[in-house]
C-alpha cells in the first residue's frame, strides 16, 4: 500500500495473509484490520500470519444471514436461511512490538 498511518485496512482477497505485512506497515498503532474468508483453512492461515506479524485482539466470527419477512403484526424469518456465508477476522496493530506472554513468563517453583 502507498498509504501510511491509516485507521483501518479491509482485506477481501483469496490469500489475505499475503496482504498482512503491507497492512501492518500502512496501519497506525492501534489501527484495525479486517478480512473476509470463506473457509477454515484460510482463517487459520490468516490468524497465524496476524500473530506472527504482532497483531493483537485477534477475533474471528462467522457470518450467518437470515432474511425477515416484515409485515405489520406478522414479521417472521423467511422460510430458508443461508447457513454459512463466510468468516470475518478482526485484529489490531499493536502500539509497540510485544513478546509472546509464554516466552516472558518466569518459571514458577512448585512445592
Amino acid at each position: 500500500f502507498d498509504e501510511e498511518d491509516v485507521d483501518v485496512v479491509l482485506l477481501d482477497l483469496p490469500s489475505p495473509w499475503e496482504g498482512v505485512p503491507a497492512a501492518r506497515r500502512a496501519l497506525r498503532g492501534g489501527g484495525r484490520l479486517a478480512s473476509i474468508s470463506p473457509t477454515f483453512n484460510q482463517v487459520e492461515r490468516m490468524v497465524a500470519t496476524l500473530q506472527a506479524e504482532g497483531f493483537v485482539m485477534i477475533e474471528t466470527v462467522e457470518i450467518l444471514l437470515r432474511h425477515l419477512l416484515v409485515r405489520p403484526g406478522k414479521t417472521r424469518p423467511f422460510e430458508r436461511m443461508v447457513g454459512h456465508t463466510g468468516f470475518l477476522t478482526f485484529a489490531r496493530r499493536a502500539l509497540q512490538p510485544i513478546e509472546s506472554p509464554l516466552e516472558e513468563a518466569p518459571e514458577i517453583e512448585t512445592p
